[in-house]
């Protein structure tokens, strides 16, 4: 409860949007006692863009959603200089769990990434996508 308190409180100082999550399927158990340093990694799949005029609307799927603290949206439109757009909390959903964001300030050719923040604390990040 104190993370997503305090998670909440940083996307306020970073005036980031504070997404929604919404579980996805199948789901997988996961056996209580793997230890941290042997335990699997979350990481981002599917990760897709789809523009219209008004909007890009962004969806992915994490695997080994139990294992993920939060998720950070970056943005860039140089492809070096990213910023947080969006603080995602996870669900507490184990398995792989779907997630979307719309983003409504639209530049040309922007570039998106994931940031994953596990909950022993290492980070990685997704392959990168670009909107045309």
């Amino acid at each position: 409860m104190k993370t997503n308190l305090y998670g909440f409180i940083i996307a306020l100082l970073l005036n980031a949007t504070i997404a929604i999550a919404y579980p996805g399927s199948p789901f997988t158990a996961t056996d209580p006692t793997t230890s941290s340093s042997t335990a699997p990694k979350a990481s981002v799949t599917g990760f897709q863009c789809t523009s219209t005029d008004k909007r890009t609307q962004l969806t992915w799927s994490v695997n080994n959603n139990e294992m993920t603290g939060q998720l950070e949206l970056e943005k860039s439109v140089n492809g070096k200089e990213f910023k947080t757009i969006a603080i995602i909390f996870t669900t507490d959903e184990t398995g792989t769990a779907e997630y979307a964001y719309r983003d409504k300030e639209i530049a040309g050719n922007t570039i998106y990434r994931i940031r994953i923040i596990q909950k022993n604390g290492q980070t990685g990040y997704s392959t990168v996508i670009q909107r045309y």
